[in-house]
């Protein structure tokens, strides 16, 4: 894992800035909502602050006595969130002079972490086996969503926050209620672990991958799967959807990504690119989507499936 960070110009694939500090791998980046700061946490036990247009540190944040696995900022920007090997999470208060509060409370290392849209709350993903939302504002009155019998592999807010899904080593989707931290509904039809999961803008729609080779939509006012993908031949690890709600986007360990139609279910375009797939996502208009490797990071036109840039990673 590199203790280095690529900033890239998309529009050309030149690279822009190599950010040096952190004294081990990088494990989580995320920008502020205005996208003037980029964060860094690293497995030097340290967050960085970073100008994206300068590639200057503006702040070195010390305290966890572990690994930090996860950085994520507020709706407002105004607070960042910490998770770490050491089974805490941090808020560091950007407007009060980069004041701390600890959170604790999990007998395991916290290694995701995700926010409500309107930031309210706060779901911590633990290696033993559940959720746990807390009230961002405090982080106190937490619940835990504690209903999978194996890993919580990952977990997303619908839109408008009223929804929290997670899925598992269990081959199942819970849907829970935030305010509650009760679930209400389990979908099956998995045979295998499920590693990805996202919503479609609306909030109407799921989709998961999974072990063996296949994603699922889910139609949520209905209950049901509404389309199996077929396909791939080795697992699928990422999913993501356009923003218009057309096409779902799937990436696989076979070294390919398909688009598929959300109305029939088929797919529209195959494309092969690099090897271990990580991630993949949509620019906010659409025109492209990006691919993240160990080995690098593609951009990809979304209409013809054509790779115009590929950045190799260090």
């Amino acid at each position: 894992m590199p203790d280095t960070i690529g900033m890239w110009d998309p529009a050309t694939g030149d690279l822009r800035h190599t950010l040096h500090g952190h004294s081990d791998g990088v494990t989580s980046l995320a920008f502020s909502p205005d996208g003037r700061v980029l964060t860094s946490g690293s497995q030097d036990r340290t967050v960085r602050l970073w100008g994206p247009m300068t590639g200057i540190c503006s702040h070195n944040m010390k305290g966890h006595p572990g690994c930090v696995t996860g950085v994520a900022f507020s709706p407002d920007g105004k607070v960042l969130v910490l998770a770490s090997r050491d089974c805490t999470v941090r808020l560091w208060d950007l407007t009060a002079g980069g004041s701390l509060t600890l959170l604790q409370g999990n007998s395991h290392s916290v290694n995701a972490l995700s926010s409500s849209p309107d930031g309210q709350q706060r779901v911590l993903m633990s290696r033993n086996y559940f959720a746990q939302l807390e009230y961002a504002p405090t982080g106190l009155g937490s619940n835990t969503a504690n209903g999978h019998s194996d890993l919580v592999t990952a977990v997303a807010f619908s839109s408008d926050g009223k929804i929290l899904a997670s899925v598992s080593h269990n081959k199942t989707v819970h849907l829970w209620d935030p305010t509650t931290g009760l679930c209400y509904h389990i979908m099956k039809g998995h045979t295998d672990l499920v590693g990805e999961v996202a919503f479609l803008p609306d909030g109407e729609v799921l989709a998961s991958a999974s072990n063996p080779n296949t994603a699922r939509l889910w139609d949520l006012t209905t209950g049901p799967c509404r389309h199996t993908m077929k396909g791939h031949t080795k697992s699928v690890i990422a999913v993501a959807f356009l923003l218009d709600g057309e096409i779902l986007a799937s990436a696989s360990n076979d070294n390919t990504v398909r688009l598929w139609d959300l109305k029939t279910g088929l797919c529209s375009h195959t494309t092969k690119g690099h090897s271990e797939w990580e991630a993949v996502e949509f620019s906010l208009d659409g025109n492209f989507f990006v691919t993240l490797s160990g080995y690098g990071v593609q951009i990809w036109d979304t209409m013809i499936g054509f790779c115009p840039h590929t950045i190799t990673l260090f």
